[in-house]
Formats: structure tokens, sequence, C-alpha cells
């Protein structure tokens, strides 16, 4: 049991760790797309990739005008200067410590539930990222606007996976620290003379 407690605790700690890591890397990438419905014509070939900590799902075509369209190479509308990544990463460094503390101080229960709490919320940050429908303007190398459409990296879905296995890692963990103190309640009780034998052992008594 201690040793696969261990285990779960040091994993959990790799899994905040990667969490924190993929968060600064690429979610989205964008490219151009034929925007017919516009009176300005895209250039095919336009790519922008933006990192986790750069974009929000909460700026897209429909959320931002033209008019704030900034003349900036490779300028898009869901680049943002506090995006997702940054609570994603905040949320895999609470399971990362809350496993490592744990690790040296043996109170896996509470750290159980803070990565159960902390990888959940990250799922459901990434997932929604992940299964999000992107779109958005954006300024181009060619000097022009164009629209262009998102396309969720592997690293995203890496998150999402990432942050599964994490809170069924911490939920794990609860219980087993749970288990344990049960156990440790029981015994107490036998020892304090306080156990009653079950009813069906005591009609052979």
């Amino acid at each position: 049991m201690e040793r696969s407690r261990n285990l779960i605790m040091l994993t959990l700690a790799s899994c905040g760790t990667l969490m924190m890591l993929l968060s600064f890397l690429p979610w989205v990438t964008f490219s151009s797309i034929d925007s017919g419905w516009l009176e300005f014509v895209t250039i095919p070939g336009t790519s922008i990739s933006i990192a986790g900590t750069e974009t929000s799902r909460l700026r897209d075509t429909e959320t931002i005008g033209r008019n704030t369209i900034q003349e900036v190479d490779e300028w898009c509308s869901c680049r943002v200067s506090f995006g997702d990544g940054y609570l994603v990463a905040a949320l895999g460094f609470a399971v990362a410590a809350a496993s490592t503390l744990a690790f040296f101080s043996g109170r896996s229960g509470a750290a159980g539930s803070m990565a159960t709490v902390a990888s959940g919320i990250a799922l459901l940050v990434a997932g929604y990222n992940a299964m999000a429908d992107w779109r958005a303007f954006a300024w181009t190398e060619e000097r022009q606007t164009e629209v262009v459409d998102g396309a969720v990296t592997p690293l995203l879905w890496a998150l999402v996976g990432v942050s599964a296995v994490a809170t069924v890692l911490g939920a794990a963990l609860w219980s087993m620290a749970r288990l344990e103190d049960d156990g440790e309640a029981a015994n107490d009780e036998y020892e304090d003379g306080d156990y009653e034998m079950p009813e069906r052992l005591n009609a052979w008594a």
C-alpha cells in the first residue's frame, strides 16, 4: 500500500509539471479560410500558432469587431495578455505542490482531495478550449486583415489527457487515505475495548 501510494504521488507530481509545461505551448493554430462573405480577399498560407497563456476562448469573431484590429504582424483577435493557460498552469502547480508535500509529510488525504479538485478544474478549462470552434480576425504579414480558422493542436489534447489522469489519480489517492484512516479508527476502537462483535458472531459466543 505504501509503495502504491508513493508511486501515485510521484506520478501526480509529474502530471502537474506536465500541465504547467503544456500551458505555455501552442494550443491553437490559425490558418486562412475562404471568407467570401467579407469584402476582402484572403491569402492562402497564413498560419499563426498561439500558446495557451496567450489565448482565450472568450475572444473570437463574435466578440470583437474589425475596428479593434491592430496592424501588427501576426496579430490575432484571440491573442490576449492573460490567457486560459495561466489558470491551467496555476492548477498544475497546485497538483505538483500538493503531491510533493504529501510525499514528504505523509498527508496523502489532503493532497489527494486538492489534486482532484485542481486537476478537475484544469480538465474542464482545457476540454472547453479543445472542443471549441475557433475562428478569429488576424493581421498578416501581407498587410491585410484576414479571417482565420483555428485548429486545436495535439498539445492541447495531451493536456486534456494529462489532466484527466491527474483527476483519477487524485481521487485514488484520497480513497486510499480514507481507507487507511477507517482501518486505523477500527483498530483503535478494538484496542480500547469499544469494539462490538457483529451480531452474527455473537450468536456463536
